[in-house]
This record gives C-alpha cells, sequence and structure tokens, in this order.
C-alpha cells in the first residue's frame, strides 16, 4: 500500500540558531566544483532536492521529501544527520511558518514487504516530486494511490492538509532532481545523484530534515497505539530494547516482516 502526500508551500526561512546552520545566501556548502557541475550539466533547470528516511527502520514507512529551489533561504544547512532531533523539528517548523514549498512521498510497511526497500524508497522519492511535476493540483484525500488503514492514515494528518500552492511554469523538462547515493529513481526527469551529497547540496539537506521530521511524527503517532515497542524513542529502529519487545509480544502489522524473517 502506498502513499503520496504533497506539501507545497511558499515564502523565506529566517536564519535558525544551530552549529549545523550557516548564515549566507549560498544553497551549496560543497566544494565550489561541485555547483558548477550542476550548472554544467544542466543548465536553466530548477534544481530539487531529494532524500529519504526510514530506508533501514524494522517498522513503519519509508519516508522520501522533494525540497525545490524556488525561493533562496537566507540560511543553508549541510549533513543533516548531525543535526539534533529537537533542532530539525525547529528547521520544520520553521519551512511550514516561513511557507516553503516541498513534496513528502509515504509508502508502508506491507508496500516494502511485498516489493522490497529499494522499489519502496524509489517509490517514495518519485511519489515526493509529484508536486513539482504537474500543473495541476492533486487532491491528497481522493488520490488514487492512497491505500491506508485508519492509524496510519491518523499519523500522517499532522501534515497532508498543507497542500496549497503549484507553480503555473513548473513542468518536467524545467526540473533537475538532486539526490543523495546513487539512487536512480526515474529515468523520466533529469537526475544527478550525488554521493555524500547530505553533506554537499544543501537541498538534499533540507528534503532529509523534511523526511526525518515527517516520518518521527509518523512514528511517534503510532507508538500511541502500540507502545510496548517504544517507536517515539527508537523510530522503529532495531535497537535492543526493540528487539526484546518484538521477542516479547510478537510482530505488530506495522512491522516489516521481510526484514525479520532473515534473522
Amino acid at each position: 500500500m502506498i502513499i503520496g502526500v504533497i506539501l507545497l508551500i511558499h515564502g523565506n526561512l529566517v536564519p535558525l540558531r544551530s552549529k549545523n546552520l550557516k548564515g549566507g545566501r549560498s544553497l551549496y556548502s560543497g566544494p565550489r566544483s561541485t555547483l558548477n557541475s550542476l550548472g554544467d550539466i544542466q543548465p536553466l533547470k530548477l534544481p530539487v532536492g531529494v532524500d529519504e528516511a526510514g530506508r533501514g527502520s524494522l517498522a513503519g514507512p519509508v519516508v522520501a521529501a522533494s525540497f525545490p529551489l524556488l525561493y533562496l533561504p537566507q540560511i543553508f544547512i549541510t549533513d543533516s544527520k548531525k543535526i539534533k532531533g529537537d533542532e530539525r523539528e525547529e528547521i520544520f517548523n520553521y519551512l511550514l511558518k516561513e511557507r516553503f514549498p516541498f513534496g513528502v512521498g509515504v509508502v508502508s510497511n506491507e508496500f516494502i514487504d511485498r516489493e522490497g526497500i529499494l522499489s519502496a524508497t524509489f517509490e517514495a522519492m518519485r511519489l515526493s516530486t509529484l508536486p513539482f511535476l504537474y500543473k495541476k493540483e492533486l487532491d491528497v484525500k481522493t488520490h488514487k494511490m492512497i491505500s491506508l488503514d485508519e492509524l496510519l492514515q491518523e499519523a500522517v494528518k499532522s501534515y497532508e492538509n498543507y497542500s496549497a500552492f503549484f507553480p503555473e511554469r513548473m513542468f518536467i523538462s524545467n526540473i533537475l532532481i538532486v539526490v543523495d547515493g546513487n539512487s536512480i529513481f526515474t529515468e523520466s526527469i533529469p537526475l544527478v545523484s550525488m554521493i555524500k551529497g547530505d553533506e554537499k547540496v544543501s537541498l538534499i539537506s533540507f528534503a532529509s530534515v523534511v523526511a526525518k521530521v515527517v516520518r518521527d511524527r509518523i512514528m511517534r503517532k503510532l507508538s500511541e497505539e502500540f507502545k510496548e515497542y517504544g517507536w517515539d524513542r527508537n523510530k522503529g529502529y532495531g535497537t535492543r530494547k526493540h528487539f526484546k519487545a518484538i521477542e516479547k509480544y510478537g510482530l505488530s502489522m506495522y512491522h516489516r516482516r521481510s526484514f525479520l524473517d532473515k534473522r
């Protein structure tokens, strides 16, 4: 089962206080050649950073986010893995408040078990880019790909209603996807994959932060129903306490059986 959640908002980001947040107008924090190579490969394209969260988790969905360069932030971030959870929440809340555009795709554990984590990750990435590939609005409540149980639907309500703005001039020929790692999830859109892209391209870092925060919020919501697994703390990852809880209580409906059957 798949859900495609679209978030579209716009505006300007104000500076935040964090050692991982740097003042300035450049979105690219890596070597100068990184910026030049992007420009040389696809001049006059709108770059859209894409990243995922939850790929290695034992439970819950995999989430991807897309962050386009429609508005120039007053800050840029790098290496989102070094940003603490409360700082990620702060960044995410500012993105909402200042109405920056981004897209989110959520793919369930059932799809992961059926199709594999790689296909699920690519599908989440594809779903996250949908807002930037179509000129008309997509209604997330009637979208044909939404087919999830009530609890997971409830878990995503905190952000599914932010769909608001679809730029008229955006279409596939104007888009350049910039993705972390080797995630070539589409052949129909110009795409540049970058090893350690999260450390080099701030657009990818913003996408990573959005994906992580959205997924963390989903797992905290699911944890209200399944308190015994500690998902509000471990976010579904394979901690010692999580494995002990699985041994004691068995698997829940949100565990990835294809991951755990290998143990």
